[in-house]
């Protein structure tokens, strides 16, 4: 319930996605996480609505915003697909929305 409002979230680097695992077993004092690897092509699935942010722009930081800040926000999208809002540019979003 993030950048992108609720849903399953998945990510393209292995090393991010590592990463986020070793944090949480350290938060959750666990021993043991995993990494699942899927492949998807959209192409070869009908009647899927998809939005694409290909880089963080104003049109995007809107987006992420919505999810972030309006708590009923709700999109209809099945697959939206972008950049992660990272802290740095999570410091950016909250300065241009003061």
């Amino acid at each position: 319930t993030l950048d992108y409002g609720a849903g399953f979230y998945a990510n393209t680097s292995y090393e991010q996605a590592m990463f986020w695992v070793k944090r949480r077993l350290l938060e959750k004092s666990l021993s043991k996480g995993f990494v699942n690897v899927y492949e998807f092509d959209k192409n070869y699935v009908e009647d899927i609505k998809c939005l694409e942010f290909d880089v963080p722009n104003e049109d995007w930081v809107d987006f992420v915003m919505q999810n972030r800040t309006q708590k009923d926000f709700k999109h209809d999208y099945d697959i939206v697909y972008g950049p992660i809002a990272n802290d740095k540019v999570g410091i950016q979003i909250r300065k241009s929305y003061q």
